[in-house]
């Protein structure tokens, strides 16, 4: 007989924690992480969007929107970037989207595009790493 899988028993774990508290968004991100390396990629997606109903923390939506985009930027590049402008609404100032949104349209042949983010990226980075990023774009 063979031992238990630990990860079996953590993802029961979270499923669990998720039924016994629908709003428990850290446990929704955790099931989402957990369901996309088992390849399912639906029901990841779902938890990160009852992760973005169930909490209060901007900043943690925002992180979901990007992860959101960052899972499906290779296969749906436009849904990803639909993420990222959300999450660039939500909080301007926060430079991670518009460095995704200036690569992916770099990536795409959208050098104005990615010029415009560029240029949102060095008017807010105070950080020399996201200045190059962004001297990049």
């Amino acid at each position: 007989m063979s031992d238990p899988d630990p990860e079996d028993s953590d993802i029961h774990a979270l499923e669990e924690l998720v039924r016994a508290q629908p709003r428990h968004a850290d446990a929704w991100v955790a099931l989402a992480e957990y369901r996309w390396e088992e390849r399912h990629y639906a029901e990841a997606l779902e938890a990160l969007n009852q992760a973005i109903r169930s909490s209060a923390d901007l900043n943690q939506v925002i992180d979901c929107y990007l992860t959101k985009g960052d899972l499906l930027l290779d296969a749906f590049p436009e849904r990803a970037a639909d993420h990222y402008r959300r999450a660039a609404d939500l909080a301007p100032a926060r430079l991670g989207a518009r460095l995704r949104l200036g690569l992916l349209a770099l990536r795409d042949g959208h050098t104005d595009i990615a010029r415009t983010e560029a240029a949102a990226c060095s008017i807010k980075a105070q950080d020399p790493g996201i200045r190059a990023v962004s001297a990049v774009l």
